[in-house]
């Protein structure tokens, strides 16, 4: 039996010759034309079905199908009739369970054609795990991480295309990358540390991981590099490496960043004058008490207090004075700075002593910068004094002078 099919005299040559070899396909085929008609139905179909070609040639698609709309099916035929786009899928037949099919669909003069394969198992797991590879390198390749395969022993092993670019390098036609090429790139200055950090790791078959630099030779730029491999063993040792590469410039640059405004921090903050600390207030009942979490040499210098980190303010003086505490606990729990000038009692000086909550109130940490005003009060006071000796001696003197 021959493709069923419409009128004769309403196809080209090209289009009959094409219906008349489709019987001699072995998958089910069957052809659309734009108005979504059947026009075209084939032996291997009529027995995937279980339709006579007469039952379905001439009618509309979506009536012999309707259960078809709206599906992952439907969509991909849509695409096709209308954006010319073809498609491919993979799923578990809906007429026979337990079966796996393919079907292909792509555009066919004005209208669709669409081809079913029959799949065993295996095969239908292997188109599966190379559609999610496809999907694996795609993504792979998206967020710029390169993998690579390599033998040991010669040193030459598979690279994906992103792994080349990673390393400024055009990507050869096999895909072939080889342990020197990459060592080619390493920064002079890395290259003995990471060589023996990868020779040390495949001797102990230990998972390997490396941050290093590479020098792009496309553009002639530093980058740094961060490889995370896997050594495939034999009982004769390592015979494989596996792993991944990505760009890591822009985190360890800021990084590096952070480190040096730490360091300029730590220099300014161990060389300041003015005292500095932060507390964490006690939680619960009993009195307020706080402890120090960090604290800079000038509290030392201006307090006599040592190796206060760690330890309870009370714990350390048995008699503090309790202005400070109520203090510092009324800016935890309004979450208000205060700024004052006090005189320490227990020290004889005066300090100008500005603190301010951290973070927010369940932290129940505050900071205190503290400064010793104690020369320039003894001057106002010295100088308040000599204006009201003035005042009153002026005052002595009218009194006199009107006296007389």
């Amino acid at each position: 039996m021959s493709a069923a099919r419409p009128n004769d005299s309403a196809l080209s040559e090209a289009d009959r010759r094409f219906l008349d070899a489709i019987d001699c396909v072995s998958d089910a085929f069957y052809a659309i034309d734009q108005n979504w008609r059947v026009v075209a139905f084939n032996k291997a179909a009529e027995e995937y079905f279980g339709f006579s070609p007469e039952r379905v040639v001439g009618r509309n698609f979506w009536e012999i199908f309707p259960q078809g709309r709206g599906t992952e099916f439907g969509d991909a035929l849509e695409l096709a009739m209308d954006k010319r786009e073809p498609s491919k899928l993979l799923a578990e037949s809906s007429l026979t369970p337990g079966k796996s099919i393919e079907i292909r669909i792509r555009p066919w003069a004005s209208g669709i054609c669409v081809a079913i394969d029959d799949l065993t198992q295996q095969e239908f797991a292997e188109r599966q795990l190379r559609k999610s590879e496809e999907r694996l390198r795609l993504a792979a390749e998206g967020a710029g991480i390169g993998a690579y395969e390599l033998d040991l022993a010669s040193g030459v092993g598979v690279w994906s295309e992103s792994a080349f670019r990673l390393l400024g390098l055009e990507p050869t036609a096999d895909l072939r990358g080889t342990y020197a090429l990459w060592q080619s790139v390493l920064h002079p200055d890395d290259r003995e540390r990471v060589e023996r950090e990868h020779d040390s790791a495949a001797e102990r078959g230990a998972d390997w991981r490396c941050e290093y630099r590479i020098i792009r030779p496309n553009d002639g730029e530093m980058r740094w590099i961060e490889t995370y491999g896997r050594f495939i063993m034999r009982a004769s040792g390592a015979c494989r490496s596996v792993g991944i590469a990505t760009d890591i410039t822009e985190r360890r640059l800021a990084e590096d960043g952070l480190r040096e405004s730490e360091a300029r921090f730590r220099t300014l903050y161990n060389s300041i004058e003015a005292g500095f600390y932060i507390a964490e207030l006690k939680d619960g009942p009993g009195p307020i008490d706080y402890r120090f979490v960090e604290a800079n040499p000038a509290l030392s210098k201006l307090t006599g207090l040592s190796d206060v980190v760690g330890r309870w303010r009370r714990e350390i003086e048995s008699s503090p004075e309790e202005f400070w505490f109520d203090m510092f606990a009324r800016v935890v729990r309004t979450q208000v700075p205060e700024r004052v000038e006090h005189t320490h009692l227990g020290l004889h000086r005066w300090f100008d002593v500005y603190c301010y909550p951290i973070g927010d109130a369940e932290q129940r940490r505050f900071a205190v910068l503290f400064t010793d005003i104690t020369e320039r009060k003894l001057i106002e006071i010295e100088r308040k004094q000599r204006d009201e000796a003035f005042v009153t001696a002026l005052e002595k003197a009218i009194a006199e002078r009107t006296g007389e």
